[in-house]
């Protein structure tokens, strides 16, 4: 249906298969369940466009540290992974507010697929940011977990420098503007 020429009309080329299955109010089961849902994604997926990109959902990496380990070794461990490259193109890593994240998080997911022979599949960060205060209607600065535009503007690069350091990109940057789309609180962390 989304494949170049497909019937919706659309050129769908990169698939990111869910979003931070490692937080429970995005996925409830296991990272052995997340494992099978991405294998049967990407066969269904490299069945109808072979040249298509398919990426592992982004992992928050801060509520459960058992998931990425544990997602690796589910997909390494299934007899069709040498066949079909793990059944994923990138891993993919979301990292928010503290730049060093970007060689944290990066490190660990490049250690995880290395732990498995995996060390040519690109980690995308396919989330990344500050919130900011003092634009409206956000908090006033300072809050806790946010930041001003121009400390936004050098978490940027920062984040860029630390990520390409780790091996990781391309690098996706969420927002440029906080549109407090969940919580305006002083404490959020959001």
């Amino acid at each position: 249906r989304y494949k170049p020429d497909g019937v919706a009309g659309t050129h769908v080329r990169y698939w990111e298969i869910w979003n931070e299955p490692d937080l429970c109010q995005f996925w409830s089961g296991t990272p052995e369940e997340y494992a099978r849902l991405l294998k049967v994604a990407y066969l269904v997926i490299k069945d109808a466009d072979p040249a298509a990109t398919v990426i592992w959902g982004g992992l928050a990496h801060f509520a459960n540290g058992e998931f990425l380990p544990r997602l690796v070794a589910a997909l390494a461990a299934d007899p069709l992974a040498a066949q079909y490259d793990g059944f994923f193109d990138a891993a993919a890593s979301h990292q928010y507010s503290l730049s060093y994240h970007g060689l944290q998080y990066t490190a660990k997911v490049r250690a995880a697929l290395a732990a498995v022979g995996w060390n040519d599949k690109p980690v995308w960060i396919t989330e990344s940011g500050v919130p900011v205060c003092d634009d409206f209607p956000g908090p006033t600065c300072p809050s806790p977990w946010r930041a001003s535009a121009e400390e936004q503007a050098a978490y940027i690069w920062q984040n860029v420098a630390y990520t390409r350091l780790a091996g990781g990109g391309p690098i996706f940057h969420f927002m440029l503007h906080d549109d407090c789309g969940n919580v305006v609180a002083v404490d959020s962390p959001d």
